[in-house]
């Protein structure tokens, strides 16, 4: 199978904060697998933009709704003859337990880790251009200079405490992404507008795409439709023009329930 690429688009802030916040993650989880110094380096800037995240948004209380609500309708499918029920045992169980897990999180120790005296001083530096370099910042330069393992360890010790954050994230977009409306689509001369149905709440929206096409989809979405422009740029140093062409895609809605 092909790879592809999938463009997304929120219909309201509290899915466009999950959705930072899980890039935000990604790429600490991406970088906490490696050994260099560079590598803890991208870990410790990428928490501290999640602590910072955190503290401006508090979306504890937000997801602990969404998985309540999640945790119920999964109850209501496990009553259905036709639903793949093992899958939606082991979903409630994930959501049950991450539920658990978010309403017994301590906050005092989440927003601790923002007065921690290494990470805030790395927070102050990082402002700085160049700002962590070893003549700035020599402790954190002795720090770097630890075995993986051990610079591992301090790391994850201070992910422990967002890490339920970060998994009832990523199992509420789950669970978005997968309750889904798919269709094949043409964009004529670049451009596609729908209305939305008024009867469903939307939260998401998916182009999908192969990474070789030559344009991309700018997606604008509002209460009541959404449209979609296909931009192409010739030369990455000019600005994008929108596509002239009729363009085919693949078009996902994703919405707040699940599908059997």
């Amino acid at each position: 199978m092909k790879k592809k690429t999938v463009y997304e688009q929120p219909f309201n802030e509290h899915i466009k904060h999950l959705l930072r916040l899980e890039h935000l993650f990604s790429g600490i989880m991406y970088h906490l697998k490696g050994p260099s110094s560079w590598d803890s380096h991208a870990v410790i800037t990428g928490l501290n933009q999640v602590l910072e995240f955190i503290v401006r948004f508090d979306l504890s209380d937000e997801l602990s709704k969404d998985l309540d609500y999640y945790a119920q309708t999964l109850k209501n499918w496990q009553a259905t003859p036709s639903v793949d029920s093992d899958r939606i045992d082991n979903l409630l169980i994930q959501t049950t337990t991450l539920l658990k897990q978010l309403t017994k999180l301590d906050n005092e120790t989440v927003h601790s880790l923002t007065k921690d005296y290494f990470l805030n001083l790395l927070r102050q530096r990082t402002a700085i251009v160049g700002g962590t370099v070893s003549c700035d910042l020599p402790i954190f330069h002795h720090w770097l200079q630890q075995g993986p393992k051990s610079r591992q360890a301090q790391l994850n010790e201070w992910l422990a405490p967002v890490l339920p954050l970060y998994e009832a994230t990523q199992l509420v977009l789950y669970l978005i992404r997968n309750s889904v409306s798919i269709s094949q689509q043409s964009a004529p001369s670049g451009f596609y507008q729908q209305t939305l149905n008024s009867d469903v709440t939307y939260q998401l929206i998916q182009i999908v795409m192969l990474p070789e096409h030559p344009c991309y989809p700018q997606i604008n979405s509002g209460k009541q439709r959404f449209t979609i422009r296909f931009f192409e740029y010739p030369q990455v140093n000019q600005p994008p023009v929108q596509s002239q062409q009729d363009i085919n895609f693949e078009l996902r809605c994703c919405m707040m329930s699940i599908e059997h």
